[in-house]
């Protein structure tokens, strides 16, 4: 028997595009909207003494699906999300034995990676879990918000179809996942930062330019999300093409000194240095962390406005840019957990 919250998410990495596997790595999540997105056709054809379009002229045009999942950034099996969306990882123990960094950067050759993705559903009653899955899944976009006290993580994807034939998988949990936050955390804009290696994360020597409320980072891959071919049977044949991916986000900075309103004006490149992080120890000596490094962002808008009295928050937009400084990448997401692999 089930009950009304044992819904659940799965995933792992396929071997052949479209050839679902059985899923075994199960998030905590938030919410989802993985969902059936097929398209028909009518035939326009006229019939005399009728005046409704005829039920043998729908026809299938293309088999899609997809949807966004929304988790809670955890101290423990993130990395295999993070690598869905940019595509190049790397995972070593640091020099603080029992702590393993994970460093991803968006990959810069091939197609996307796919994935299969489950979702169970419990029916209102109890029963069995109804178990839908998405075959052919690759991650469109990733957004790391931290508008609240938990950092979530978006992810949007895009899945060849979805099948109900597949079973359903029973979800196990990662012991000790515990939520990295924006309390714990510290953000730095403009500072002078160490770029991060294989077994240390990005470091820096100078100060916070701004006092940071709340914000997001938003990784668009621009997948080209065709591949409908003959012999597809109105499906994908293969794996989306990764495209000119877009790096943006904005953050609500309360008003300061004038090094914001100067970057804004004077299209001056600044640098963005997150750290999310949660007050438990791994290794010896050092805390978990979600990372987000980005070399040079610009700034697109806006200038402060006054708040009626109360202190001034700018909502700041920004996108960022490769500076082809060589061997930089224009991002970075470093994740320290105790996980030996992504």
């Amino acid at each position: 028997m089930s009950n009304v919250l044992d819904a659940s998410i799965g995933i792992k990495e396929e071997t052949t595009f479209g050839t679902a596997v059985a899923v075994d790595r199960f998030p905590e999540f938030v919410s989802e909207t993985m969902q059936f997105k097929n398209t028909y056709a009518q035939a326009e054809g006229r019939r005399a003494g009728s005046r409704m379009r005829r039920t043998a002229g729908r026809v299938l045009e293309k088999v899609d699906a997809g949807g966004s999942i929304t988790l809670e950034a955890v101290t423990k099996g993130l990395g295999l999300w993070l690598d869905a969306a940019l595509g190049s990882a790397s995972s070593t123990v640091t020099a603080d034995a029992g702590a393993y960094l994970q460093v991803h950067t968006p990959a810069a050759t091939g197609p996307s990676k796919s994935f299969t993705i489950q979702k169970g559903l419990p029916p209102v009653g109890g029963g069995a879990v109804h178990a839908y899955t998405f075959p052919g899944s690759m991650c469109e976009q990733l957004q790391i918000d931290f508008s609240g006290p938990i950092v979530k993580i978006i992810l949007d994807w895009i899945s060849r179809e979805v099948v109900t034939s597949e079973a359903y998988a029973s979800p196990s949990y990662v012991v000790g996942a515990e939520p990295l936050t924006f309390v714990g955390g510290e953000i730095y804009i403009g500072a002078t930062v160490t770029k991060p290696t294989a077994t240390t994360p990005a470091t820096t020597a100078g100060e916070a330019v701004a006092f940071v409320k709340s914000g997001s980072v938003t990784i668009k891959n621009n997948l080209d999300g065709d591949g409908y071919n003959l012999g597809g049977a109105g499906k994908r044949t293969r794996k989306s093409e990764r495209g000119m991916a877009d790096v943006s986000g904005s953050l609500d900075i309360e008003l300061q000194g004038t090094t914001m309103r100067d970057a804004l004006l004077n299209q001056t490149a600044l640098s963005l240095l997150l750290n999310f992080t949660h007050p438990s120890t791994i290794g010896t000596s050092s805390n978990p962390m979600l990372q987000v490094y980005i070399p040079t962002i610009m700034f697109n808008d806006s200038l402060p406005q006054d708040n009626g009295g109360k202190p001034i928050v700018t909502s700041m937009n920004f996108e960022a840019l490769d500076s082809l400084v060589a061997a930089t990448s224009p991002i970075y997401i470093s994740y320290l957990s105790t996980d030996t692999a992504v």
